[in-house]
């Protein structure tokens, strides 16, 4: 985690490669900037009165660069796309559909579309997991979200009978004393 301690001062930001931006507000701390190639120099921002503690700050410039920015060990690392893991209920196995062909679960074709990748779902572990950008990550989060609050995702209906004995001590259910329409026929 990057240290709150450290307050950046007022600055703006106009047009800056991410890079360098990043590089300007990590000068004189001990945390290191790593990145993969130059896909990174042609992301430009511009943050205006930009100040307060250094991971608000680090925060604000990777969200303008619409890029991934993990902080771990003193390094600060740049990533376009990053891997996520969703915990499920239990996800049922594909069954043959009647076309004869396999039926998928919709959770994971949508996630699939949303990320822009494929995602896999891990049957033993009850989990998701994706590979995408940031986009994809909050289209992904939304959907998520809408899900959550959107509708109940369980519904029950619960019939409770009493059975009891009586002194002939007799088993069983008197069937000919239940009705249809006490089950909803």
């Amino acid at each position: 985690d990057l240290p709150a301690r450290i307050l950046i001062p007022t600055t703006n930001l106009q047009q800056v490669p991410v890079v360098a931006a990043l590089e300007a507000v990590l000068s004189g701390t001990d945390i290191s900037l790593s990145y993969a190639g130059t896909k990174f120099d042609d992301r430009l921002v511009t943050l205006l009165n930009l100040s307060g503690p250094l991971p608000k700050v680090v925060q604000r410039i990777c969200a303008a660069a619409r890029i991934f920015c993990t902080a771990r060990e003193g390094n600060l690392e740049l990533k376009e796309q990053q891997s996520f893991i969703i915990e499920l209920p239990p996800i049922e196995r594909a069954v043959t559909g009647s076309s004869g062909g396999k039926a998928s679960n919709s959770i994971v074709e949508a996630i699939s579309r949303l990320a822009g990748s494929k995602a896999e779902a891990d049957e033993a572990g009850g989990n998701l997991i994706y590979t995408t950008n940031v986009e994809g990550q909050e289209r992904v989060s939304n959907y998520l979200e809408q899900l959550r609050n959107g509708r109940p995702l369980v519904v029950l209906q619960m019939y409770i009978w009493e059975v009891s004995l009586d002194s002939t001590a007799s088993r069983g259910i008197n069937w000919k004393d239940l009705k249809s329409a006490d089950f909803g026929g």
